[in-house]
């Protein structure tokens, strides 16, 4: 039986081939996803995914990942407040304390 290698590519290291995957994570796709969770609430994976011309599962990666939005009852959220969000909440949380003491 043969037993012969090939002389061939013997180099192993990754050549750059036209069908490498490109990422679409780009600061432009991210603002659009950002505008299009942020205004409407009932928006889905699969719309993002059509609009942007993805896949679901790239969208879905930006969306959870790279933007870090989840769906809260039927609503986009941040995952994270940001400082204004987080002053917000406290002035709201302080005048509800307030208020309750008075009663």
């Amino acid at each position: 039986m043969g037993g012969k290698v090939s002389k061939r590519n013997k180099n192993v290291s990754n050549k750059h081939r036209s069908g490498s995957p490109v990422s679409v994570a780009t600061e432009t796709v991210k603002q659009q996803i950002e505008q299009r969770t942020r205004g409407r609430s009932r928006v889905n994976i699969d719309e993002i995914a059509v609009e942007l011309n993805m896949s679901h599962g790239s969208a879905q990666d930006l969306v959870h990942d790279d933007v870090r939005y989840r769906k809260v009852c039927n609503r986009w959220v941040p995952r994270q407040l940001s400082g204004d969000q987080k002053h917000a909440r406290q002035m709201i949380c302080q005048e509800h304390l307030t208020h309750h003491a008075r009663e």
